[in-house]
């Protein structure tokens, strides 16, 4: 799995990152490409299944996906689409700014993308869930 590279394009080039830079970015676009692909063979009109963000997630990485979900509601900023957790949630993924990052944007319509959102943000909750669980669990033992 590649990892994601968080920082600006002038950051990467100041720290002799560039490779790293472009080969996150386009791992972000593969990303797009897979969660809009799995929205558009699952997606039955009315339901959005969960297996499009695990599958991703499962190929990509919790980070890159949500960086993906977020950078998207980013790049739609002002569409009321979006409810209004998952647009304060986007915004604390930290995602440098650039005039290319609606090329990982997802092609899915925006109300899709916040059903996306609300199941990253659920996963994460699970997460968080599970890992306090294991924890008393170990500390019981």
């Amino acid at each position: 799995m590649i990892p994601l590279y968080k920082r600006s394009f002038e950051e990467a080039k100041r720290n002799g990152e560039i490779q790293q830079f472009w080969e996150s970015f386009r791992e972000n676009i593969r990303c797009r490409d897979h969660l809009d692909n799995e929205i558009s063979e699952k997606f039955d009109g009315f339901h959005l299944p969960d297996e499009c963000a695990e599958n991703t997630v499962k190929e990509f990485g919790y980070a890159r996906t949500c960086w993906v979900i977020a950078n998207t509601i980013l790049e739609r900023i002002g569409d009321g689409r979006f409810h209004r957790e998952n647009a304060e949630w986007a915004k604390t993924v930290s995602i440098p700014q650039s005039n290319k990052n609606y090329e990982f944007a997802l092609r899915t319509h925006s109300c899709l993308v916040d059903g996306l959102a609300d199941q990253a943000r659920e996963m994460k909750q699970s997460l968080k869930q599970s890992e306090t669980t294991e924890l008393t669990i170990d500390l019981n033992m």
